[in-house]
């Protein structure tokens, strides 16, 4: 057990955007401040981010909330990630693109050894809102390009929301066995909300088809049963 949960702890540490092992890792390139042009604007989703959150049930049976990364998250917590050169560089580029503040929901499952093997991975999922699409777009746009800088490999996987990407990243091994462990993240953006759903566990297909179907169900609370638009 002590394996794992020293695995959760790097987990807790790491998964807000990319491995913290990363974190002295920058893109060459340049943040960009200006937002991308959108087509189309519609009425931006309303807060609190939580109303988006899955409850642990939609995972699967035996999942829970861990309670120590499942919190609200302010602007200036936000800008203090190594997606940003510095804080002060994260306040400005969040608030130029009008962050409102997000939540951070970590789930773990039952029986944690066994059901990490057995193909249920330790699972945190966030969701930011900002005043307008726009925003949200070059926000979305700097976490990908972030990601991308780690070294994590792109993904194939259906479309989520307005725009996503998918990306893995090797961990080495699950704590205390020959399995190989990935981090796999889902990023999308609906409008002027972004979510990330990242899952820590056993490499291969099964993990990220369970990120995909909860970005998903994620994505299926944002639209409150209305139909995708084209």
């Amino acid at each position: 057990m002590r394996h794992y949960q020293l695995a959760l702890q790097w987990l807790l540490a790491c998964v807000l955007l990319a491995c913290q092992a990363a974190g002295d890792q920058r893109s060459s390139g340049t943040i960009e401040t200006a937002p991308a042009t959108i087509a189309r604007e519609l009425e931006a989703l309303p807060g609190p981010p939580s109303a988006y959150i899955l409850p642990p049930g939609d995972l699967g049976v035996g999942y829970e909330f861990d309670e120590r990364g499942t919190f609200a998250i302010d602007l200036r917590a936000y800008a203090s990630l190594p997606v940003f050169r510095s804080q002060e560089e994260g306040e400005d580029l969040l608030s130029a693109w009008g962050y409102q503040g997000g939540h951070q929901a970590a789930y773990v499952p039952a029986e944690l050894e066994q059901g990490v093997l057995g193909g249920s991975p330790y699972v945190v999922i966030e969701v930011h809102l900002f005043d307008d699409d726009a925003g949200a777009d070059a926000a979305w746009r700097a976490f990908d390009q972030y990601i991308a800088s780690t070294g994590a490999r792109p993904l194939v996987a259906d479309r989520v929301g307005d725009v996503s990407s998918a990306w893995a990243r090797p961990t080495g091994r699950v704590p205390g066995t020959r399995t190989g462990a990935s981090l796999y993240q889902l990023l999308f953006r609906r409008q002027n909300l972004v979510a990330i759903i990242a899952c820590w566990g056993v490499t291969g297909d099964h993990t990220v088809s369970f990120a995909e179907r909860l970005a998903k169900l994620v994505d299926g609370n944002v639209l409150q049963g209305r139909p995708a638009p084209d």
